[in-house]
């Protein structure tokens, strides 16, 4: 089921989220986090591990599924990001599918891994803006065997759009 999800983070910390469906809207406002915050320099073994640090499992699966994770909450600098980019080289098995486009119909790069992180065996799949490195899209999709779900193979599970992040004075 499409969801629209908006989270604010205040200067406090704490959050609010609008998540809204098809006849349906849902809001909440949660206290601050304990979730480290990504390291300011950026670099490559500190953003691996500040990426992977909140889940189980260190690999390539696990780095693009924490990934998108982050990037529902967190605002990273140019810095940063570089380290996310970085560090995600460091993994064996990700594929570089080119340029390609989101399903908002924007133009990025696109990297994959085929691994079985979240337990059935799946292609994640990212695309990254090209001037900026942001996110700009995750997708998960199962590819050999669909455990109990009742779905054809191969079939998206899981798809992210992160339209817009930043900061507000708000």
């Amino acid at each position: 089921m499409p969801q629209r999800y908006e989270t604010w983070q205040k200067a406090d910390g704490s959050t609010e989220q609008v998540v809204t469906w098809d006849g349906g809207q849902d809001k909440g406002s949660f206290p601050p986090k304990n979730d480290p915050q990504p390291p300011a320099a950026g670099g490559t073994d500190e953003m691996k591990h500040w990426i992977l640090s909140q889940g189980d499992g260190k690999s390539a699966g696990a780095f693009l599924n924490r990934l998108n994770e982050r990037g529902l909450d967190t605002v990273l600098t140019p810095q940063q990001v570089a380290g996310v980019l970085r560090a995600l080289a460091t993994f064996e098995g990700v594929e570089y599918n080119g340029t390609v486009e989101d399903r908002s119909g924007r133009s990025g790069a696109s990297f994959s891994v085929e691994s079985a992180f979240g337990g059935l065996p799946n292609k994640q799949t990212v695309i990254f803006d090209p001037l900026t490195g942001k996110l700009l899209a995750h997708e998960e999709m199962l590819t050999k065997d669909p455990g109990e779900l009742n779905v054809k193979i191969p079939s998206v599970i899981d798809y992210t759009t992160h339209m817009k992040s930043g900061y507000t004075t708000d």
